[in-house]
């Protein structure tokens, strides 16, 4: 019997094009829902949000290309995976949606795009060094921070051909390439919702390098947006649920 297979689209363009138009879809409609229902009817809302979560999820292995396009696998695996982590947050009455004003532009901003506004790291306390350093965000700052990074990234790419390097240090100069490189895409989207928008974020990385522990640098310096999603977001409600469950 002949099978039906959905075939990746062919071309970069067509795939980014894609990826862009189910993110804003699907939080434009997350967006209508949870403005209409008013934080009530969590049954409802549930129905109505999860499958968009779940649509981005199913589309990863047709808008992925490991093999001819390996560079566009981290932004939009990044992109749809964390859009999808904000609505089954916001679902569970958790996470970033829940302290973004009741704007189109601002839950939109929020949803889309990897960030994590100043309020809600504020309401959830998820890091002293990030709280602390976000309250002094602003657009010079932020730029700053992009130059900063771009230059210091160019550098160690520049250092990686002196052949002479020790393999240890080789393997640190890939690993300050990989932080100057995600810190500075998350600074782009930062400085751009910062300018339009005037929302004020909390920093995704907060100088790793300057970690005293291994748990200092995973818990509360590097990529503090993404344990922000798993731990404010999942962790303790998931939490919640087992111990509830044990004294049941």
């Amino acid at each position: 019997m002949p099978t039906h297979v959905i075939a990746m689209p062919s071309s970069w363009l067509a795939r980014q094009a894609i990826t862009t138009a189910c993110i804003w879809s699907t939080a434009s409609w997350v967006f209508c829902v949870h403005t209409h229902l008013h934080g009530q009817k969590h049954g409802l809302r549930a129905m109505l949000c999860l499958p968009c979560a779940a649509l981005h999820f199913a589309l990863l292995p047709y808008l992925v290309d490991s093999k001819s396009d390996p560079l566009s696998v981290l932004p939009t695996t990044g992109l749809l995976s964390f859009a999808a982590f904000k609505i089954i947050a916001l679902v569970m009455s958790r996470g970033v949606l829940m302290h973004v004003p009741q704007q189109y532009w601002h839950f939109m901003a929020a949803c889309c795009l990897p960030i994590i506004p100043e309020a809600a790291f504020a309401a959830s306390r998820a890091s002293k060094h990030t709280s602390a350093g976000s309250r002094q965000n602003s657009i010079h700052h932020e730029a700053a921070s992009l130059l900063s990074r771009a230059a210091c990234g160019m550098f160690a790419c520049a250092a990686l051909h002196i052949h002479w390097l020790p393999r240890l240090a080789v393997y640190w100069l890939y690993m300050f390439i990989t932080c100057m490189f995600l810190g500075a895409a998350t600074d782009c989207f930062a400085l751009l919702t910062t300018v339009l928008l005037g929302m004020r974020l909390a920093p995704s990385f907060d100088r790793p390098y300057l970690s005293g522990s291994l748990t200092e640098f995973w818990s509360q310096r590097w990529n503090v947006t993404t344990t922000y999603l798993f731990r404010y977001g999942f962790r303790g409600r998931c939490m919640f649920c087992v111990r509830a469950g044990q004294r049941a």
